[in-house]
């Protein structure tokens, strides 16, 4: 179990390899994380633009977890808290990819404070923190 803090621009999963440039909020360009299957995770850094979000990210066997915003009172178990939906608080936005299924889990706060956005084109989606 791997816990780690820092801070992030925006985040953008697509379902396909993107050619040419994608708008963002602030100057920094949007950078490749990772590749699962048939999805690419992309993130722009903050800039004198954009503060962006805190984020927490957490790995280990089963998931792979990007969680934006903030959580009040103690740290949650990210993992426990996706396979039982248990009750989070705070000010956030979590992408959850887990392995073995091939599948992302995307859960806000119960105010959505922390917005998605899902643009979809028939043959390209995308989901992400950022809609231009």
């Amino acid at each position: 179990m791997r816990y780690k803090l820092s801070n992030i621009g925006d985040l953008l999963i697509t379902n396909k390899h993107h050619e040419g440039q994608l708008p963002a909020r602030g100057s920094s360009p949007w950078e490749e994380v990772t590749q699962f299957a048939n999805t690419t995770l992309w993130r722009t850094r903050t800039d004198e633009k954009w503060h962006g979000f805190p984020l927490q990210t957490y790995q280990d066997g089963a998931w792979q977890i990007w969680a934006l915003g903030e959580f009040y009172e103690t740290q949650p178990n990210l993992p426990l808290a996706l396979a039982t939906s248990a009750d989070l608080n705070g000010h956030f936005l979590i992408f959850a990819y887990e392995k073995a299924a091939d599948r992302w889990h995307i859960l806000t706060d119960r105010f959505g404070t922390v917005h998605a956005y899902y643009a979809n084109d028939g043959s390209r989606k995308a989901l992400g923190t950022f809609s231009p």
